[in-house]
Parts: C-alpha cells; structure tokens; sequence
C-alpha cells in the first residue's frame, strides 16, 4: 500500500515541478530599453486623455510640457492631439515666471515582468512653490509585443 501512495504521488510532485518552471518562463524579467521607455510614456500620456485635461492659467491646449528628468535623451513620443515640449530642470524654473504646468516621470522600476513608474502633474510658479496637482503610479507589461498599461497604485 506505502508503494501506491508513492507512486500516486509521483505524478502530482512532477506535474507540480512542471507548473513552477513553466509558470517561471512566463515571468521573464524585463530588460527595459530606451525604446521601451518611449513606449511606456507613449501609452501612459495616451491612458491620461490629456487632450481634454482641464487648463491652467498660461496653458495651451494640444501641448504639454514634460520634464526630460529620468527620460531617454533622444525621446521621440508619438501622441495623437498632443504636441510634447521636453523639457530639462533648468527650463522649467527659466519658465515658471507665469506658471508653469509640467508632467514628470520617476524612475521606471523593473519587478520581473512588469514596470512600474510614477507619473506627476505639478503647478509651478516663480516663487519657487510648486504645488501637486496629482501624481499617480502606473504599472506596465509587455503583452504581445506592445506596452499595456495596467492598474493605477496612488504612490
């Protein structure tokens, strides 16, 4: 009777080793690439309908500035109604004198086969204050070859 038991349990034990390892190769660990992190800003910006965000004083709509903090420097976005202005810390305290609106990515964080990154809207005014606006983490796997932003984590 000890021999069946064993024997019965020699399948589930294997079919067990077989799910991890293939469960495993499903969750390969992402090597992110400036072109991936083209196209995850890409699909965030597109995610957050800027085209029909509400204005701020000094504002034009069609176009927002984005910080190039945490960016590939030869960034190329592709966004459909939306003119994007990259911007470098400096410029963006050389244009605060009216306000100025700007987006600003954090660090993309890999975690195996997903990519998480936060994503702020700040008000910046010449007085050095900045105030908030909102600021969202969005997490991110590549599906079929294209970047699918997933759900949204308050930081």
């Amino acid at each position: 009777m000890r021999s069946k038991s064993k024997l019965l349990l020699l399948p589930a034990l294997l079919a067990a080793v077989l799910f991890l390892f293939i469960g495993a190769g499903n969750q390969r660990p992402v090597k992110l690439t400036d072109k991936d992190k083209a196209r995850i800003v890409e699909s965030i910006l597109v995610k957050e309908n800027l085209p029909n965000r509400e204005l701020r004083p000094s504002e034009e709509r069609g176009i927002i500035h984005l910080s190039a903090h945490n960016l590939p420097s030869n960034l190329n976005l592709k966004i459909p109604e939306i003119k994007v202005v990259l911007l470098k810390p400096g410029e963006i305290r050389e244009r605060e004198e009216n306000g100025l609106r700007h987006f600003a990515f954090g660090e993309f964080r890999v975690d195996g086969s997903k990519v998480s990154v936060l994503l702020s809207d700040t008000w910046q005014k010449i007085n050095g204050g900045g105030l908030a606006l909102r600021a969202l983490t969005y997490e991110c796997r590549k599906v079929s070859g294209k970047w699918v932003v997933g759900p949204i984590r308050f930081p």
